[in-house]
């Protein structure tokens, strides 16, 4: 509930109403809404405020506005619209504070059935995962709300030479919709040396300027290639940790090579 008082809260069965935005000069809130989890407030004074906990933190996004007076909210996609004191509509789009990430943005599965790989939703609103799922795979978990574990689990051998691949999509009704990729190597891959390799991980930065690489086994060679084969960077490396600068890589599909003595492993990646 918004008041000249500020604004309060109350949870069902509780009779007394709690303040969750006030303070000695009491902030008065005109106007609420509701963005997935999230609550958003306007202010007399203090603008647009948003809290991701039920109101027991602020976070101020008045970034552009032209006054720190608003009078009226309309939510309408995944845009905000506000009624700013006496200087008209204004919107902002919401979906850059809703981010849907999934972590890292390949599960790789090895040539033979059973073989499993875990991906990190990263997320703090609801989403769910479309697309054809092929019968090689199977995917543990299509919807959720909020940060969660996916496991991919193999369910058919590749007897091709060649890796095959399926992209799937995360849509959300307050977030832009991202993808993630599920790999299987094919025969050209030897199983055994697969295994020398270890977990393979690679995870780019919020600022997506660096990956950062990681093996259970010393890497020796790291190639990023365009997917039509043309080698963008090629690095030398001795370690099973390392970080590749992408910062000057334009955004798009692309084939990360990974080796060492004795194994290799390739992963389709989308910067």
């Amino acid at each position: 509930a918004g008041t000249p008082g500020g604004l309060f809260r109350l949870v069902l069965p509780a009779a007394v109403w709690i303040p969750v935005l006030c303070n000695s000069k009491s902030i008065a809130a005109n106007t609420i809404a509701f963005f997935g989890n999230s609550v958003i407030a306007g202010t007399e004074g203090a603008g647009v405020l948003l809290s991701d906990d039920s109101g027991n933190t602020w976070t101020s996004l008045n970034k552009g506005l032209p006054d720190s007076t608003i009078n009226s909210f309309m939510v309408s996609g995944l845009n905000l619209f506000a009624g700013v004191g006496e200087k008209g509509i204004w919107v902002r789009q919401m979906n850059d504070l809703f981010p849907n990430k999934v972590v890292p943005d390949t599960a790789i599965l090895r040539q033979t059935i059973g073989f499993q790989d875990t991906l990190y939703m990263q997320s703090g609103v609801d989403w769910s995962i479309q697309g054809t799922i092929p019968p090689w795979f199977s995917i543990s978990k299509l919807t959720g709300n909020g940060s969660d574990t996916i496991i991919v689990r193999a369910l058919q051998d590749n007897q091709g030479y060649l890796a095959r691949y399926s992209t799937l999509y995360v849509f959300s009704s307050v977030a832009s919709t991202t993808s993630f990729t599920v790999m299987q190597t094919g025969k050209n891959f030897a199983t055994d040396d697969h295994n020398n390799a270890g977990d393979i991980r690679i995870i780019a930065d919020d600022a997506h300027e660096t990956l950062n690489i990681s093996a259970g086994s010393e890497m020796k060679n790291i190639i990023l290639c365009s997917i039509d084969g043309r080698i963008i960077t090629n690095l030398a490396v001795d370690s099973k940790s390392a970080r590749l600068n992408i910062k000057s890589v334009p955004g798009g599909t692309f084939i990360l090579q990974i080796s060492g003595d004795g194994w290799s492993s390739t992963a389709k990646i989308v910067l």
